[in-house]
């Protein structure tokens, strides 16, 4: 079933992958921060799934940036 990718949500993949590589946090361990796969992890990366506020919350907290950081791409 092909995913239908929303700009914002590709926008803020492309935040929080690049904080993550600034961070040197890897997807398993950002995976295992939010209690999802890998797989899973990398869906949202590519924003095929957008994070959901519990994510954005961990993610927030496991990059040690406030949680509007993570998405001043996508605005």
């Amino acid at each position: 079933m092909p995913t239908i990718q929303t700009e914002p949500a590709v926008a803020a993949g492309a935040q929080i992958r690049g904080l993550m590589a600034t961070k040197r946090v890897t997807q398993a361990e950002a995976a295992a921060a939010l209690g999802i796969s890998q797989t899973a992890i990398s869906r949202r990366l590519r924003g095929e799934i957008p994070f959901n506020v519990t994510e954005l919350d961990a993610l927030s907290r496991l990059l040690n940036v406030p949680v509007i950081r993570l998405l001043e791409a996508s605005a």
